[in-house]
């Protein structure tokens, strides 16, 4: 791990690919952990906090390496996704926030309709980032480590991985 960008690969996988659906799923397991005190919604709400600072600092990290070589930024397909992805990360965490503890907030709008736009912003932000993922499997450090068979199997596994983690929540968004 001796480069930026090896910790943006790092941290944005694992922030993406193992975490987050982790944090989305702990939603709908009825108690994750026995002997853990704690509730879904704090399981959740640290998941998805730590799932967010992994992918952020990825991002920077990168942000930064691309600045230290003089090279563009967002100038591929993958990183406007992820840039998009990012923003939506961010919005979420901040509705999240805000339906958790915006008290004031709460006040002016109900909290259905937090939890809702929190949801749906959530789940956007989700799927950018595993779209990002998959758009980075075809980007040229990938394909000079693994053969295309494997990167079509990443991206089957990433696809499988959405599907699985949304289940609950469009199931959710269903129920409206």
């Amino acid at each position: 791990m001796d480069s930026l960008y090896s910790w943006h690969l790092l941290l944005t996988g694992i922030g993406f690919h193992l975490i987050m659906p982790i944090g989305i799923s702990s939603l709908r397991v009825q108690q994750l952990l026995p002997c853990w005190s704690c509730s879904r919604k704090t399981v959740h709400w640290l998941l998805q906090s730590v799932a967010s600072a992994c992918v952020l600092i990825g991002v920077v990290l990168q942000y930064i390496n691309r600045e230290m070589k003089h090279k563009h930024h967002f100038t591929t397909v993958h990183s406007i996704v992820g840039l998009l992805s990012v923003v939506l990360v961010v919005v979420s965490l901040v509705g999240g926030v805000v339906a958790l503890s915006g008290w004031e907030v709460r006040k002016l709008v109900s909290t259905v309709w937090l939890y809702r736009v929190h949801r749906a912003v959530g789940t956007a932000a989700f799927l950018a980032g595993m779209v990002t993922l998959a758009l980075a499997y075809e980007k040229r450090n990938f394909k000079k480590s693994f053969s295309k068979e494997t990167r079509f199997a990443l991206t089957i596994a990433t696809g499988i991985a959405v599907v699985i983690t949304l289940l609950g929540v469009f199931k959710k968004f269903t129920s409206f």
